[in-house]
């Protein structure tokens, strides 16, 4: 029995025991900075929630300064529908999600389970550091273009990017609308399916979810190896992975291999493409959504004279360099001078890459990649090699670009310091990834 399904059977006795021992946990490493609120008085399984997401009466500061005493007035829809969960406190992330480190948070940087001195992925580091160290049970991130997967490899946990309209996006801070998604995170596939399970579904005030038929995918877990295809990118083993990750994922490829699962191989030659395009779309989009973040309606406010000058003065102390850099970069391509440059040329780049990908997913159930393309690095360090710097959101990008799901799974170790494999699959079809998942699982 995995753990999370052995934590919804648990008796009363046995489970108040369970949380406290959680409680004792989040005292113990408060230096690793996974919680920005913790709330008491927990008595069912418990789950986290990555402080992007809007709980109703708690405090929602996106991780930034600039609305520190926000206290969020309604609930997202997806906790709305958490049923039989204790909310245990709201994690910390990368500002606004402008990151993939969780080392750009304006309440410390978030470290590493597995070596404090190193980075936990980002931006919902908080959510991956809370699961590894048995802070919660359950975690709720979000994923735009590797939120949720880059710290669910780096901290050792599982992971899942739905589908975009899948889960309601309705109470959620969003960093790039197009490509934002809300998804579990937990200690296996089988919690990572049970809280997907709960968090489907149209929502009336998102209309870009879907109206699909409810499937209770905890309880569709199990296949026969032999019906599923796996479709391996060459790119796996390209300069630009490290070559212990690129073996790791290697191996686990032949595990599944030798359970029955068929292999077939595909290149991406475009697959390049996907970092720029991805960053100049994005910071269109964010750039956007950070207007309303001016001291006015909430948030501290700095004096002033005009209305100018107070909204200069706020944003200029309370947004950090990141958030700051990449609205001035949204700002930029999205000119009327610059537009047809960069943001189109960007948007047509990514109906390119989204052909390609789809054309790829065609040949099997599943497409297989690292997670995260390098181990995770110190947290002070500068990364001053390009290749590296380019490759970090090289494989979790394929997802968003088709509006596709993605799992990863721990699937060995380096060391201390765990590696993620990613299961992609076609739109809608969380099934066939979380079914891998559970298989590898069990290959362990």
């Amino acid at each position: 029995m995995m753990q999370s399904e052995k934590v919804l059977k648990m008796e009363a006795k046995e489970l108040k025991e369970h949380i406290a021992r959680q409680y004792d946990s989040i005292e113990k490493h408060r230096k690793f900075n996974a919680f920005i609120t913790v709330n008491k008085g927990a008595d069912r399984p418990t789950i986290a929630i990555k402080d992007n997401i809007t709980v109703k009466g708690m405090r929602a500061t996106g991780s930034s300064k600039i609305i520190d005493n926000y206290i969020a007035p309604y609930s997202a829809t997806a906790v709305e529908r958490l049923k039989n969960l204790s909310i245990i406190g709201k994690t910390a992330l990368d500002a606004f999600g402008t990151g993939s480190t969780g080392s750009n948070s304006d309440y410390g940087p978030v470290r590493n389970p597995h070596d404090e001195k190193r980075v936990a992925g980002g931006s919902s580091a908080g959510n991956g550091v809370a699961l590894a160290l048995d802070m919660c049970d359950f975690a709720l991130g979000t994923d735009t273009y590797g939120s949720l997967r880059s710290p669910s490899s780096f901290c050792g946990v599982v992971g899942l990017r739905p589908s975009y309209g899948l889960v309601s996006r309705y109470g959620l801070m969003d960093l790039s609308m197009s490509l934002d998604t809300i998804g579990p995170m937990a200690h296996d596939v089988y919690g990572a399916a049970y809280i997907l399970s709960m968090i489907v579904g149209h929502d009336s005030r998102d209309c870009l979810t879907e109206k699909s038929k409810k499937i209770e995918y905890h309880k569709e877990l199990d296949i026969d190896a032999k019906r599923l295809t796996m479709i391996v990118l060459e790119e796996n083993d390209s300069d630009l992975v490290d070559r212990k990750v690129a073996k790791t994922v290697a191996s686990a490829v032949e595990r599944l291999e030798q359970a029955g699962v068929k292999k077939v191989t595909a290149k991406l030659p475009d697959l390049d493409k996907s970092i720029p395009m991805y960053y100049l779309s994005m910071a269109a989009e964010f750039a956007s959504a950070m207007q309303k973040f001016d001291g006015l309606r909430y948030g501290p406010r700095e004096e002033g004279y005009e209305l100018e000058e107070i909204v200069s003065k706020t944003r200029g102390r309370y947004l950090n360099a990141e958030i700051k850099r990449r609205i001035m970069l949204g700002t930029f391509v999205t000119m009327k001078e610059q537009q047809s440059k960069w943001y189109a040329a960007a948007i047509k780049a990514r109906a390119r890459l989204k052909q390609e990908i789809n054309k790829v997913m065609e040949r099997g159930d599943v497409l297989i990649t690292p997670t995260m393309p390098v181990l995770p690095w110190k947290i002070e360090e500068i990364m001053d090699d390009p290749l590296k710097n380019y490759a970090m959101d090289l494989f979790s990008g394929l997802a968003p670009i088709i509006g596709g799901p993605a799992l990863s799974v721990p699937c060995g170790n380096i060391g201390e310091l765990p590696i993620g494999l990613q299961i992609g699959a076609k739109r809608f079809d969380e099934l066939k990834c979380l079914q891998l998942g559970n298989l590898f699982e069990g290959l362990k």
